[in-house]
């Protein structure tokens, strides 16, 4: 990417002039606060990578940022002042890596739940790993940001998830989200929702709340930004 204003790779890959281009235009006007987003472009990716998409989100929605402060990641002061914190699930320490990728693989990212093997095992593993990052953001507001002398604590504070938490990630949809926030597990029979209270994660016999937007802990978050199709792919 040439003169990019956060100085990303500049190396030339003719087979990726299209991702170039469109990366190029997302982050014309963002400000790296941190002075870490080139390192973490380079090396987790994802992060950095939903960051970029979230900008760009809100720049074409005609949004204002606050770029004087460097937390949370995105203050909005127009049209409507809020806050938004980006957050990425990542694959669990030990779990299979993204360069594993085949080509069958790619090809599974497009069959519908009901043909995926061990569906519901994914599915739990999503719930898990979007539980911890949900839970780890709503931690940082509770601990750290509501401290904060500029935080308004009556502005709305959102989360904006992008799971890459398994090598398929996406194929889940959004079905850990719903059993997530509103305790509505997929059924694949019925095509339809059971209410649960929780699910059991995998390989252990612990229990992990599910429906955590009828929780009072976490009344505080007004929103969760979430889209199962994020991605470079």
């Amino acid at each position: 990417l040439t003169k990019c204003p956060v100085g990303l790779d500049q190396n030339n890959h003719l087979k990726l002039t299209g991702e170039h281009e469109i990366l190029n235009e997302w982050i014309q006007g963002i400000e790296d606060r941190d002075n870490k987003i080139i390192k973490e472009f380079q090396t987790t990716f994802h992060s950095s990578f939903f960051e970029f998409f979230l900008f760009a989100l809100f720049k074409e929605a005609g949004f204002k940022i606050d770029f004087s402060k460097n937390r949370p990641d995105f203050i909005i002061t127009n049209p409507l002042p809020m806050y938004i914190e980006a957050v990425v699930s990542n694959i669990k320490q030990g779990g299979r890596k993204e360069n594993t990728r085949t080509l069958d693989d790619i090809l599974e990212m497009i069959e519908p739940p009901y043909l995926q093997d061990d569906f519901y095992g994914k599915l739990d593993e999503s719930i898990v790993r979007h539980s911890n990052s949900i839970s780890g953001k709503n931690d940082k507001y509770l601990n750290e940001y509501s401290k904060l002398d500029y935080i308004d604590e009556d502005v709305p504070y959102v989360i904006a998830l992008s799971g890459y938490d398994q090598v398929n990630y996406g194929n889940q949809f959004y079905y850990p989200m719903m059993a997530l926030l509103y305790g509505n597990y997929y059924d694949i029979k019925t095509d339809g929702y059971e209410k649960r209270d929780f699910i059991v994660k995998p390989n252990t016999n612990s229990e992990i709340p599910i429906g955590i937007f009828h929780d009072k802990k976490m009344e505080h978050i007004s929103a969760i930004i979430f889209s199962s199709v994020i991605t470079l792919g």
